[in-house]
């Protein structure tokens, strides 16, 4: 893997949890104060879009170093 994209993986791993605590945080917003969410709803759909790529780019160095399905599934289908 080249150097850049291993930095960016390891940022990336690093961001995770507190990606994760700030979704949390909106999905128990959204269940808790639905009014205020919903007239802050693009700002909460941006941010939700935004940790969902994030999410996504994680899997896949994730995959890019493994290089096989099966095993992927095996190792990974929680983060799924």
């Amino acid at each position: 893997m080249k150097p850049w994209l291993h930095k960016i993986e390891v940022i990336i791993d690093k961001i995770i949890p507190y990606l994760v605590l700030i979704l949390l945080i909106l999905i128990i917003g959204e269940f808790t104060h639905y009014k205020l969410i919903q007239d802050k709803e693009n700002i909460v759909l941006l941010i939700d879009y935004f940790i969902v790529v994030i999410f996504i780019i994680d899997l896949s160095f994730k995959y890019y170093r493994i290089k096989d399905a099966k095993i992927f599934l095996k190792k990974y289908w929680l983060d799924l």
